[in-house]
């Protein structure tokens, strides 16, 4: 990515670099297609914006006026609020010619550095590349809705990182906010869920860590909940560990026009279930805490099965060697091999249910059970 000085000038004044692919252009009380050539408009490859973009402008870029724009940057532009549709359907793609070939790629943004805020339907069913370089910006409704945006953090981004082991969500720097995901984990240390987190997302199942004590305005809106077939039921599951509910703010688990997530399962931890109910009406809207199925341990061991929204969970406090299905007539329909692994899990395609699981451990123990 080229990097280029800027350098200001009288307002409203166009400054061409050596180099006529590149243009840095200060906007103020004039329309930006005013201020380019045809040919500027025709060749410019990595626009560098200062100053403000009114609506207009915003409707130059996204009816592609530009068709070899690589990159619009807006890191110094003063904005501080991306008005509704701006970037509205932008498939933003630029045409290349490598020998005779004519090829097209996908566009870069970088967002402005003093934005706090964008507008509902800002990227509605776009495509393109954005880059965060300031705090991450409280957000409307549907913004990042049927897009295929490619959302990453600049470098030298002093507020937010991405974390590659939770699916490229984006957090803030200590790892206590989160910002965006649409991963189905969180790691431990995460204390607030920002508002629209996990907008537009699909899961099964949610995994909240023992640290987690707010989850704020719309946080699930718009989620698709992916059925599970739970004693001959659908449910998707949201498992808490912590013993004391977060804070719920308004419409936590709305999915919009009234859709809860009353179809789902909220798992807590032992005893902890009235906790919840009595803290907030929010949690009244789900079904009831499924216990697990445990097998009474012997004095050393602790093994633990769990019937999940994909499958069974096993578990132990010991290595297992080998997980053995049978059916109810005796015979052997699969076994598992685990070299010392203490957690597995069997999907649900592989358990013929009712069946008998039978558990080997390392030491010699061993555990059956009927699923």
């Amino acid at each position: 990515m080229r990097r280029l000085l800027l350098i200001f000038l009288l307002l409203n004044v166009l400054e061409i670099h050596a180099q006529t692919d590149s243009l840095t252009v200060h906007v103020k009380g004039k329309p930006l297609a005013n201020l380019l050539t045809d040919e500027q408009k025709q060749n410019v490859n990595y626009l560098f914006i200062t100053g403000t973009l009114a609506d207009e402008d915003y409707a130059f870029l996204r009816e592609n006026n530009l068709p070899k724009l690589h990159e619009l940057n807006l890191r110094k532009a003063d904005i501080d609020t991306i008005p509704k549709k701006a970037f509205y359907e932008w498939g933003f793609r630029y045409n290349y010619l490598i020998g005779n070939k004519r090829y097209s790629g996908g566009g870069l943004i970088v967002l402005p550095e003093k934005l706090i805020y964008i507008s509902d339907s800002v990227f509605y069913d776009s495509s393109m590349a954005l880059i965060l370089t300031g705090i991450f910006p409280k957000r409307g409704f549907g913004v990042f809705e049927g897009c295929y945006i490619a959302l990453n953090i600049s470098k030298d981004n002093p507020y937010c990182k991405i974390d590659k082991n939770y699916g490229n969500g984006i957090f803030s720097k200590d790892g206590k906010i989160l910002y965006c995901s649409r991963y189905n984990e969180m790691p431990e240390g995460l204390e607030t869920i920002e508002e629209r987190a996990f907008e537009g997302g699909s899961f099964d199942k949610l995994v909240f860590p023992k640290t987690i004590k707010e989850i704020k305005n719309y946080a699930f809106y718009d989620c698709d909940l992916l059925a599970c077939d739970c004693d001959n039921e659908f449910y998707a599951e949201l498992v808490f560990q912590t013993e004391t509910p977060p804070i719920l703010g308004e419409k936590a688990f709305d999915r919009g026009k009234g859709n809860y997530f009353n179809d789902a399962i909220l798992y807590v931890s032992e005893g902890c279930y009235e906790n919840y109910i009595n803290a907030d009406e929010q949690w009244k809207i789900f079904k009831k805490d499924r216990s697990e199925t445990s097998i009474k341990p012997s004095m050393t061991e602790n093994l633990h099965i769990r019937r999940t929204s994909i499958g069974w969970q096993i578990s132990c406090e010991s290595p297992i060697r080998r997980i053995q299905l049978y059916n109810v007539s005796g015979a052997l329909i699969d076994q598992t091999l685990l070299k010392g692994a203490t957690e597995h899990l069997i999907p649900y395609p592989v358990v013929e249910t009712p069946c008998i699981m039978r558990v080997l451990l390392d030491d010699g123990n061993e555990f059956t059970v009927k699923l």
